[in-house]
């Protein structure tokens, strides 16, 4: 069945021909035709040799910085929102959003911040720590990635990084300037501002940045307002940079943010007795240095980072406090050496180690935190990655990365868990013509045991007890992937683009939260399949362009047979856009999510729902300005595995000048 819907939507796909996920980053213009647009511009990171998006194998989305301004938002759910089987559930209140990527949750996926690992994970906090206003780029690849990151990137990965001040040089052809922007929101009555000042003086480029926002509780597409939902945020940022020369730099960026709300103890359902109001409030450190020397022999990165991220609960009815802490520490090391064996065979060889120690701390009061045990982890791995090229069509792609892991529990006698895992790759691509390429590929990933998975104890609810479990074993995956991604100047005025994968997973050792009369613990699943497809395409003219992509997942628990119980929905994403003049676009977003009735038993059907976006965005100069209206229907629906109504008709206006 699965295969049969994917041939038919493919069907229905390709003869219409866009490419949604990886559209030119700026609109065609008359005095900008298509064949002086150069795609290939667009590079991947996550790859770790900075290859072009086009040619590099398997499925990746990736959003500029003006898509990202274009969707007037702070928030990574609503930046991605349109990206096909990138899913966020959780709900609208603030420290709630939790990503799933090919129907594998946020606990299966690696979040990279500025490049590096962002490892808190706890069980009723979201994954994301960041402010979305002053970001470059995000770049997502979905499916395994452990050959080259290791344990956590079994779904894929997700990897955003800040502006610098070469950035912001490049934008507004300013070398010493400031930016301010200011932000609005209606369902929430949010109000944000963000001054940025920016330099370069001889080698030195320093970036310093600030944004508060305030909101209050958030208008549903109920017509009810959500209780406990209000916010206010402070961020702090600099980025000092020392560019000693084209390819020689260094990168020292500092972040501060710090995030209070009113919530619930557990921000992803509703007001309960068994969830009450809570005070929260979430802070992020971190310390991230990026360093890149090369030349025609050596291609070096380093990648050193100390990141603190603290979330603290009080209950309102008696003042109880939870803190949660997870301190990381860590360097990611990678050089990619180019050789060349003839004139038609090269390569480029990437040789990298990376080392990171997170240590967990709970408190209760003056007391320890049952459900977060104080534990420290440690994981070393290295890695290889040859991408060989022959007659620069035919690219073969072999990874292979060991990891050594250990576990320890600080606060406790339970035995330490330790292992050792390889994970390898083989992808395979063929340009059969420029800009047009074919892809296979198989991978390996892992997911090693959280301290929380392993040693959690105390109450999980009342009359419910945690039990912990220190003999569960690592998650294990393999994933199949076919694709295709095209891109074609149909003529001076039109471009073509789109891109389509096909994927198979099959899982082992899932490990999953097995709830009981009276206990709870984390048990191993024996094995999961997953199974599914994303479709993209865009079609431009010079004054108008449309989009359609779509995604589909279908899961098995092969033991019961039934499907896992938050597996996402099919969903279709259209894209229309007019260029009314070199300034001014006017836009609509829109989706349409299938009914969900792929449940297990007990587990709620999702209907269907269809939600509309309109903007429209004006650019001259170094002045930009978006107003954007969210649900413009004021559609009431609620994504499947959420327990919360999505957000109602939002009316969003952002501005920016440059000066």
């Amino acid at each position: 069945m699965t295969r049969t819907v994917f041939v038919l939507a493919l069907t229905i796909l390709a003869p219409i021909s866009f490419a949604f996920a990886q559209m030119p980053a700026e609109p065609l213009r008359p005095d900008n035709p298509v064949t002086e647009l150069d795609p290939v511009q667009i590079r991947s990171q996550l790859d770790k040799q900075g290859g072009p998006l086009i040619t590099a194998p398997g499925s990746f989305g990736h959003k500029t910085q003006n898509e990202i301004h274009e969707r007037s938002s702070s928030n990574l759910s609503h930046i991605l929102d349109f990206e096909p089987n990138v899913e966020f559930v959780g709900g609208p209140r603030a420290g709630a959003e939790l990503p799933q990527i090919r129907g594998l949750n946020s606990n299966r996926i690696l979040i990279l911040d500025e490049g590096v690992r962002q490892n808190f994970q706890s069980g009723h906090n979201g994954r994301i720590f960041a402010d979305f206003s002053l970001m470059e780029e995000i770049e997502v690849v979905k499916g395994p990635w452990s050959s080259l990151y290791g344990s956590g990137a079994m779904g894929g990965v997700i990897s955003f990084r800040r502006s610098t001040a070469s950035d912001l040089i490049r934008r507004t052809g300013l070398t010493t300037g400031a930016e301010i922007t200011l932000d609005g929101a209606t369902a929430n009555n949010q109000t944000g501002g963000r001054v940025t000042g920016f330099s370069k003086v001889g080698i030195f480029e320093p970036l310093i940045s600030a944004r508060v926002s305030n909101s209050s509780d958030v208008r549903l597409g109920t017509g009810d307002e959500l209780p406990y939902s209000a916010s206010k945020d402070q961020d702090l940022y600099a980025s000092l940079g020392l560019r000693f020369s084209e390819n020689h730099h260094f990168h020292l960026k500092i972040g501060a943010r710090d995030e209070r709300a009113d919530s619930l103890i557990n921000p992803n359902d509703n007001l309960g007795a068994q969830n009450p109001a809570a005070d929260l409030r979430s802070r992020k450190y971190d310390y991230v240095g990026d360093y890149q020397f090369k030349n025609e022999r050596v291609d070096f990165h380093a990648k050193p980072y100390v990141r603190r991220t603290e979330v603290e609960k009080i209950r309102v009815s008696d003042k109880r406090t939870d803190t949660q802490i997870v301190d990381t520490t860590g360097i990611d090391l990678w050089n990619n050496l180019p050789l060349t064996f003839s004139d038609s065979v090269r390569s480029v060889l990437t040789l990298g180690a990376e080392t990171f120690t997170d240590k967990n701390t709970g408190t209760r009061g003056t007391g320890p935190l049952a459900a977060f045990p104080d534990g420290r982890t440690q994981q070393t791995g290295v890695y290889v990655q040859p991408s060989i090229i022959m007659n620069d069509t035919l690219t073969i792609t072999p990874g292979l990365r060991w990891d050594s892991y250990k576990t320890e529990d600080l606060g406790g006698t339970a035995k330490d868990t330790s292992g050792e895992r390889t994970s390898a790759k083989f992808y395979v691509s063929k340009e059969y013509k420029p800009k047009h390429l074919i892809f296979a590929g198989w991978g390996q990933a892992f997911n090693a045991p959280r301290l929380q998975d392993l040693y959690v104890s105390g109450v999980h609810f009342p009359g419910n007890f945690f039990v912990p479990n220190p003999d569960l074993k690592p998650e294990n995956a393999e994933t199949f992937e076919v694709g295709f991604k095209n891109q074609t100047a149909l003529s001076d005025e039109t471009a073509l683009q789109w891109s389509g994968t096909y994927f198979v997973t099959e899982a082992r050792d899932f490990i999953q939260q097995n709830v009981l009369a009276t206990t709870t613990n984390f048990i191993n699943v024996d094995e999961v399949r997953l199974e599914g497809a994303e479709l993209s395409s865009f079609y431009q003219h010079t004054l108008w362009g449309a989009g359609l992509s779509y995604g589909l997942v279908r899961s098995k628990d092969k033991a019961s047979g039934d499907p896992l119980p938050d597996t996402a929905a099919d969903q279709f994403n259209l894209r229309g856009e007019y260029y009314a003049s070199d300034a001014l676009t006017f836009g609509t977003d829109a989706k349409w999510a299938q009914k969900q009735t792929r449940v297990p038993s007990g587990v709620s059907e999702t209907p269907e729902f269809y939600s509309q976006d309109v903007y429209a965005s004006w650019k001259e100069g170094n002045f930009k300005a978006v107003l954007r209206v969210n649900n413009v229907f004021d559609r009431n629906y609620r994504r499947h595995g959420s327990a919360i109504a999505d957000v109602g008709r939002d009316v969003r206006a952002t501005a920016s000048f440059a000066f």
